[in-house]
C-alpha cells in the first residue's frame, strides 16, 4: 500500500503509539501532561508543514519536517523543565515520540486541510483511550485519582488527589509496564464484547 493513502490512524497507532500508550497511562497528571504536548506541538508542525510545504522540493521535504518537529518537541522540553520539571522527567523518553508520530502525520496526508482534521480526530481518539486507560490503572494501582497534580498545575494542586479507598494501597502491578499491557488487552475484550452484544441487539 502506498504510505500517501493508508489511513492516519491506521500508521499511528502502531508500535510507536503503543510506547507511550503503555509508559505515560501509569498516571493520569502524566497523561494529561503527554496529550497536551501532543496536541500543541502537532498542530504546530503541521501549520508550519503547511506554510514551507510548498516552498520546498519534495526530496528535502522530508528532511526540514524532521527538523521543525525536533525543534518544536526541544523547545516543548525546555518548557516543561522551566515550568513542570517533575512533569518533565516523568514523561521521560516519551516526549521524543511525539516528533516521531508529527513527522509520521505530516507525510501521510498531502492534503493540510485534510491532515488537520486528521489529526484532530487522532487526538481525540489518543485523548479518550489515554485517558481512560491512565484512570483504570490510577484507580487500581494507587487506589486514587490526580496523585501529584501539582506537576501540571502547581503547588495548590497538590491537594487535588483523590483517595477513594483510604485503607487499601492498590495494586502496585497495574501501574507498571505489564500491568499496563494487562489493563490494555482487558479494556480491548470488554470493548469487543459489548460491540459483539450491539451487533446481536440490532439484528
Amino acid at each position: 500500500m502506498n504510505p500517501g493513502n493508508r489511513p492516519v490512524l491506521f500508521v499511528l497507532m502502531g508500535p510507536l503509539s503503543l510506547a507511550p500508550l503503555i509508559g505515560v497511562t501509569d498516571s493520569l497528571v502524566k497523561t494529561m501532561g503527554f496529550l497536551l504536548v501532543l496536541g500543541s506541538v502537532g498542530l504546530l508542525h503541521l501549520a508550519l508543514d503547511k506554510v514551507v510545504a510548498p516552498l520546498l522540493h519534495s526530496t528535502i521535504r522530508l528532511l526540514i519536517g524532521a527538523t521543525i518537529a525536533a525543534t518544536l518537541v526541544t523547545l516543548a522540553g525546555l518548557l516543561l523543565q522551566v515550568h513542570a520539571l517533575e512533569l518533565y522527567q516523568a514523561l521521560g523518553i516519551y516526549l521524543p515520540l511525539i516528533g516521531v508520530q508529527c513527522l509520521l502525520l505530516s507525510n501521510t496526508e498531502t492534503d493540510p486541510h485534510r491532515s488537520a482534521r486528521s489529526f484532530l480526530r487522532l487526538t481525540g481518539f489518543y485523548g479518550a483511550t489515554f485517558m481512560l486507560l491512565a484512570a483504570v490503572r490510577e484507580l487500581l494501582g494507587q487506589a486514587s485519582l490526580l496523585s501529584n497534580a501539582q506537576w501540571l498545575f502547581g503547588s495548590s494542586a497538590s491537594r487535588w488527589q483523590i483517595d477513594l479507598f483510604s485503607s487499601v494501597s492498590g495494586l502496585h502491578l497495574a501501574i507498571l509496564a505489564p500491568g499496563g499491557f494487562i489493563v490494555l488487552g482487558l479494556m480491548l475484550a470488554v470493548a469487543n464484547a459489548l460491540k459483539r452484544r450491539a451487533k446481536e441487539t440490532s439484528i
